[in-house]
Parts: C-alpha cells; sequence; structure tokens
C-alpha cells in the first residue's frame, strides 16, 4: 500500500469538494474529498452507472443543499458517508471508497 499526501486539511472547507488527479500503481486516477460536517471522506471521481466524471464544475461534486454526492450527467445522489447511491440509475451501487487519513494537520489517502 501507498501513501499519496494530498493537501493540508484546511485546504478543503467543511461543506466544500476538492478533486485530485493521482498516479496509483503507475495509473492516473481521479479522486475527490468530501469534507462534510467535520469528516473527511474520499472517492473515485467515476460514476458506476456510466464511468464518467461526477463533477458539475472543478470541486463541484454536491447537490444544492449538500447533502449529497450528486452526479452531473444522470442526477444519481450518493450518501456522503458511504458513497451508496439512494437515487438514480445507479441506485443500489456504489461509489469506490478511498482510506483517508489525517496525521499532523495533512490529508493521507492510503491507495
Amino acid at each position: 500500500m501507498a501513501e499519496i499526501i494530498l493537501d493540508q486539511t484546511t485546504a478543503v472547507a467543511d461543506g466544500s469538494c476538492k478533486e485530485y488527479t493521482l498516479t496509483v500503481n503507475g495509473q492516473a486516477v481521479d479522486v475527490f474529498i468530501v469534507h462534510y460536517r467535520g469528516e473527511f471522506f474520499a472517492y473515485r471521481n467515476l460514476c458506476p452507472h456510466t464511468g464518467i466524471s461526477l463533477n458539475w464544475q472543478p470541486d463541484q461534486f454536491l447537490d444544492v443543499p449538500q447533502q449529497h454526492i450528486q452526479c452531473s450527467t444522470h442526477g444519481a445522489l450518493f450518501r456522503i458517508e458511504d458513497g451508496y447511491c439512494e437515487w438514480g440509475p445507479c441506485r443500489g451501487q456504489s461509489l469506490t471508497p478511498f482510506t483517508l487519513e489525517q496525521r499532523d494537520g495533512q490529508l493521507i489517502l492510503i491507495a
């Protein structure tokens, strides 16, 4: 397993997201972080329904009330806490999560 330092915890404000392109095992992987109610969550930026990126614009992954991750193409809604799709064409599927740790004020992705 590799540890990848993404950013400082202060770089992602509570209620917001930030995307990164990383190299994992020699392949480019698009990842995004959600800072929600004081916790951080990391997912692959890939819709399980179509295999496309989820975001509307750079760093924009949440629906208007900021209660779900929303796919920009079909409007599927995913729970922030576990990436489970509650509504849309991929209902019952989940986003691919990554383990994310906080150490010394840094966000570290375990891949």
